[in-house]
This record gives structure tokens, sequence and C-alpha cells, in this order.
């Protein structure tokens, strides 16, 4: 039997759900991808909002903030 890291997630998203995502101010061309791909800013909380699937397309799953 093989031994492989377990990292346990929070949560599994819908492809099609709207998640919350953490770009850096500074980030300009991220920032351009990003809104590119289909993303708003959301002033109010400071994060952009993006489609998950559209999340896994840019490599950004770990900059998703969980919110609730």
């Amino acid at each position: 039997m093989e031994e492989v890291d377990w990292e346990p997630r929070s949560r599994r998203y819908g492809d099609e759900e709207v998640v919350a995502v953490r770009v850096g101010w500074e980030e300009k061309a991220l920032q351009r991808r990003v809104r590119e791909a289909g993303g708003r800013w959301d002033r109010g909380a400071k994060v952009w909002r993006l489609r998950y699937d559209r999340v896994v397309a840019l490599g950004l799953e770990d900059r998703i903030v969980e919110e609730g």
C-alpha cells in the first residue's frame, strides 16, 4: 500500500460557483488575467469574484478566501 500526504479540503466548489480570490494590489498582470477570465473586483470585501473553474484554470486555488 502506498502512502501519500493527505491535505484536508475545507470545501469543494462547483465549477460555476463564484468564489473570492485574493490578488495583491501590486500584481497588476495577474489582476488583468483575472479580469480577462471574467473576474470582478468586490470593493467592499477587497477580493476578486471569479468562477471556480476559471480559478483552477489560472492556478489560483491557493488564493481562495473562505467566506462565511
